[in-house]
């Protein structure tokens, strides 16, 4: 059976077009947590979770994201849900196509 991390506390939901991108600039490494259950399953978020790990591996960024599977994230009808684990926030309607601007974005926040 798959060991999902579990999910032990409070999150907040944004769009990726937040003005406040949940990213502190300190950190040196980014873990991004994907839905794989319920509502996020049936929109694919399988093929998100691939793509971004696609995203990562291309770009040589294995040292600084890590893409993992998890349980619920809540939202479940604006999924799939990733949530940037060291913040707690979760962004939402997260399709395949949009994987690569989750990325950037992460980038861009972290210098």
């Amino acid at each position: 059976m798959l060991d999902l991390p579990k999910i032990c506390y409070t999150v907040s939901r944004i769009t990726m077009s937040s003005p406040d991108f949940p990213m502190p600039t300190a950190l040196s490494t980014v873990t991004l947590l994907v839905c794989t259950k319920g509502k996020c399953a049936k929109n694919r978020s399988e093929k998100t979770c691939q793509r971004l790990r696609e995203l990562v591996d291309e770009r040589g960024l294995d040292d600084v994201i890590e893409v993992k599977k998890c349980g619920c994230l809540g939202y479940c009808k604006d999924g799939p849900n990733v949530m940037i684990e060291e913040t707690g926030k979760v962004l939402t309607d997260i399709a395949p196509k949009k994987a690569g601007r989750v990325i950037e974005k992460i980038l861009s926040k972290m210098g």
